[in-house]
């Protein structure tokens, strides 16, 4: 799948006639909100983590790195599904023209930044001495327009004790903050000062809703709930290509990427949750080609393609262990279940077992266990008649 051939212009020029089909395919020029995000993203600094081009680039690449995976894998996908994952793709960073910050380089980007130090302190610096200057008003007569996001920002942090003032009005003041480093920062002076798009993923699904309503395209709700969870969550597997084989043997490492798979593919009440592997395959998908369009510096298509079957393998890994925690959740809602049925008339077991056997304190938990396993034996045998298997044998104790 991945092209180590053709050089990235040539497939830059390619991708942006494939994203012009999907434009036309769900008519998204007719809704001006995607027109003007789109124009905003040209040319706009998309950090260092991109060095293929603007959010719009990569955007383009991402539609046809997207359309060669649905090609290949066409058999694991119903009509349904790869043109709700074509709409994905489309719209899927629709949201980074307005989430863009600058921030200190963090120690994961500076391996392609190369910043010392001292850079990231005097990045810091300046992001801090921008946002006092805000407060104060320094930038009240140079720029009126951001009056009002600053008048609200005052107010906003009003309410704050001193200890939480800083810290507060600097994450408030973000947004303008950014904003007038753009106009007034020369970043090839400042080689920690970094773009971000924090976020974004939930501003694109949030415009993507709209959009979707100006561009008439239709949709059901389950539809339109599966769009949202693909756009907002559509980075959320990068990271696993961090994880070591070692890392994925070792509980206490794996434990945060396990609960991130729960919370995106496990569905369901606990003791009747189970996997949802549409969900699994399709954020599979938008995954593949995230990671394939975009190029980090001084990164390969080997190096992106290696990195992509890490994130399988660490997926993998992952859902064997989720498998049995979900098992473990059935059969134990199974257990209780036959307890409770059994013993409805007594109350529950523990009240059958104090009331009927006389039992008090460790008796009532010894022999409860002891009920719990018998029925973990026998859970699969005809209900009407375990339930009276399961009084006699707590009649033994």
């Amino acid at each position: 799948m991945y092209d180590t051939q053709t050089s990235l212009e040539i497939r830059k020029a390619s991708a942006a006639m494939e994203f012009g089909k999907a434009v036309k395919e769900f008519k998204l020029d007719k809704s001006r909100t995607f027109t003007v995000a789109t124009e905003k993203m040209k040319g706009m600094d998309h950090g260092p983590n991109h060095t293929e081009g603007d959010p719009l680039e990569h955007s383009q690449l991402y539609v046809a790195e997207l359309n060669s995976y649905l090609k290949i894998h066409a058999q694991d996908f119903s009509a349904q599904e790869a043109r709700l994952l074509r709409l994905g793709g489309a719209l899927h960073d629709i949201g980074k023209a307005g989430t863009q910050k600058y921030d200190a380089v963090s120690d994961r980007q500076n391996k392609w930044v190369g910043a010392s130090p001292q850079d990231i302190v005097d990045a810091k610096r300046l992001i801090y001495t921008i946002a006092i200057d805000l407060s104060s008003g320094v930038y009240k007569d140079r720029y009126p327009d951001l009056e009002p996001e600053v008048l609200a920002i005052r107010k906003e942090v009003g309410t704050y004790s001193e200890t939480k003032l800083q810290k507060e009005f600097l994450r408030l003041s973000a947004d303008v903050v950014s904003e007038i480093i753009r106009r007034e920062v020369d970043l090839r002076d400042h080689r920690a000062l970094v773009a971000n798009f924090r976020d974004h993923g939930k501003k694109s699904a949030e415009m993507a809703r709209g959009i979707i309503q100006e561009a008439q395209v239709e949709l059901s709700p389950e539809e339109q709930k599966l769009l949202d969870y693909l756009i907002e969550n559509h980075m959320q597997l990068l990271d696993l290509a961090d994880l070591s084989v070692e890392d994925l043997s070792d509980p206490k490492k794996n434990q945060g990427p396990l609960k991130i798979f729960e919370k995106l593919f496990v569905d369901g009440e606990k003791g009747m949750r189970s996997m949802n592997e549409q969900k699994i395959k399709m954020l599979l998908a938008l995954t593949y080609a995230d990671n394939a369009s975009t190029h980090h510096k001084g990164e390969s298509n080997e190096d992106r393609q290696k990195a992509f079957e890490r994130i399988v393998h660490a997926l993998t890994e992952l859902r064997s262990r989720m498998a049995p925690v979900l098992e473990k959740e059935t059969q134990d809602k199974k257990v209780e279940d036959v307890l409770k049925e059994a013993f409805r008339e007594h109350g529950s077991l523990a009240t059958y077992l104090m009331k009927e056997k006389g039992k008090s304190g460790k008796e009532i938990g010894a022999a409860t266990q002891a009920v719990k396993k018998f029925v973990q034996e026998h859970v699969d045998e005809d209900l009407e008649t375990l339930y009276e298997k399961v009084v006699t044998f707590a009649q033994t104790f």
